[in-house]
C-alpha cells in the first residue's frame, strides 16, 4: 500500500533533521510537495484516461423560425445541446445553441436556417465532427494517447483546448444507437497524494444519482477535512475514475462534490466511493516514494538557504553553502534516476482508416 501524505512529510522532515517542524514549518514543505508532485509527473507521469463523445448529428430544417433551428423530422434534440455549434451546410453558416426548447428546436445565436436546408451538429467551440473539447478536465500536462473508436489508438492535433482526431473518414452520424462515437483521451497529469483520514464513504441520496450527472453528496468520512481539488476517487460497480473539480470542506460527516467526467451510469444510494490515496503505485511505486522524499526535503533545504545569505548562524558562515551543496548532490541524484524510469518518446505509425 502507497504511503500517506502525513507518513511522506515526516519522512521529509526526518530526512532534514527537523521533525519537530522548528526549521521548516508544516505550510513550506506542504508547498514543496504540491511543487515535487508535478515535477516528478514530467518523468513518470499518472496516466488518467477521460471518456469524450463525438458530435456528428445530422439534419434538415423542417421549417422556418426565426432564430431558431426546427427539426420535427428527427426530433434529435437534447438539453445538453446548448453550447454545441450548428453549421448550416448549405450556406456555410454557423451558430451557437443557446437555448433547448424540445426535441424538435432549438434556439441559436445567429438566423441561419430556413426551412428545407441541411446542418450538421459539432461540439461546443468544434468546427468538425473529428473534433473534441477538453476543457473540462483542468492542469494537464499533455496527452498522452488517443483512441476512436475505442481501441484504436489515433494520431491528433491539439489547438487550445481543441483536440483533431486524425482520421480520413467520416464518423458515423451519432443518433444512430449503434454509432461508435466514443472516445478515450489518456491525460498526463499531475501526481496525487490524498490528505483525507477516511478514503471510504457511501452516496448520499435516497433516489440515488443518474447516468451523466457531475455532483453527488458523499456521506459517512470525516468532519472539517478538506476533499481536494484533482483528488480521485471511484464508484463501486463503475469503470472510470472521477476527479473533483473543486475543493470543499466535509460538514456533518458529508460533502457536496462536483467532478469529471459525468457518471458513465446510474448509481443507488449507500453505493461505496473510494477515494484514492495515491497515484504513486506500479512498478515504481516505491522508488518513486523515496525519491520524493529526498526531492523535496532538497529543494526546500535549497530554499532555506538564502535564508542565511545575509546572515552569520549557529554553524558558522558556511551554513548557506552547506545547505545549498546538499541540496544540489541530492537533486542531481534524485534526476538521474527519474531519467532511467522515464520512458522513451514513442515511434509510431497510426493509422487514419477505419
Amino acid at each position: 500500500m502507497a504511503d500517506t501524505y502525513s507518513t511522506l512529510r515526516t519522512a521529509i522532515l526526518q530526512k532534514l533533521q527537523d521533525t519537530g517542524s522548528a526549521d521548516f514549518q508544516t505550510g513550506e514543505i506542504d508547498d514543496r510537495m504540491k511543487d515535487g508532485l508535478r515535477h516528478f509527473a514530467r518523468y513518470v507521469p499518472h496516466i488518467v484516461r477521460v471518456p469524450y463523445t463525438i458530435e456528428s448529428r445530422t439534419g434538415a430544417a423542417t421549417a422556418t423560425t426565426a432564430g431558431s433551428l426546427v427539426d420535427t423530422g428527427e426530433s434529435q434534440f437534447l438539453a445538453g445541446d446548448v453550447g454545441k455549434i450548428i453549421h448550416n451546410l448549405n450556406d456555410n453558416t454557423w451558430a451557437v445553441v443557446k437555448t433547448f426548447t424540445s426535441t424538435s428546436v432549438l434556439v441559436l445565436s445567429r438566423d441561419i436556417m430556413v426551412s428545407g436546408e441541411e446542418y450538421e451538429m459539432y461540439n461546443k467551440e468544434c468546427v468538425s465532427n473529428k473534433q473534441i473539447n477538453l476543457e473540462d478536465v483542468e492542469d494537464p500536462l499533455w496527452v498522452e494517447r488517443v483512441e476512436f473508436p475505442i481501441g484504436a489508438e489515433r494520431s491528433f492535433s491539439l489547438r487550445g483546448t481543441i483536440l483533431t482526431i486524425g482520421i480520413d473518414f467520416t464518423p458515423d452520424d451519432t443518433k444512430a444507437a449503434d454509432a461508435n462515437k466514443i472516445v478515450h483521451v489518456f491525460f498526463a497529469k499531475r501526481h496525487k497524494v490524498s490528505q483525507l483520514t477516511d478514503l471510504l464513504g457511501a452516496v448520499d441520496l435516497g433516489a440515488g444519482y443518474s447516468e451523466g450527472d457531475t455532483t453527488m453528496t458523499i456521506d459517512e468520512i470525516t468532519n472539517d477535512e478538506i476533499v481536494e481539488e484533482d483528488q480521485e476517487f471511484t464508484v463501486a460497480g463503475l469503470q472510470e475514475i472521477y476527479t473533483v473539480k473543486a475543493a470543499v470542506t466535509i460538514a456533518g460527516s458529508q460533502a457536496d462534490v462536483t467532478f469529471f467526467p459525468g457518471l458513465e451510469a446510474d448509481v443507488a444510494e449507500d453505493i461505496v466511493v473510494t477515494f484514492i490515496l495515491s497515484t504513486f503505485e506500479g512498478k515504481y511505486g516505491r522508488q518513486l516514494e523515496a525519491l520524493f522524499v529526498d526531492y523535496v526535503a532538497a529543494i526546500a533545504a535549497s530554499s532555506k538557504a538564502t535564508k542565511y545569505i545575509n546572515a552569520i548562524p549557529k554553524g558558522g558562515p558556511g551554513v548557506s553553502g552547506r545547505f545549498q551543496s546538499w541540496a544540489q548532490l541530492t537533486l542531481q541524484r534524485v534526476q538521474r534516476d527519474l531519467m532511467a524510469m522515464a520512458d522513451p518518446p514513442p515511434n509510431k505509425i497510426l493509422t487514419r482508416a477505419r
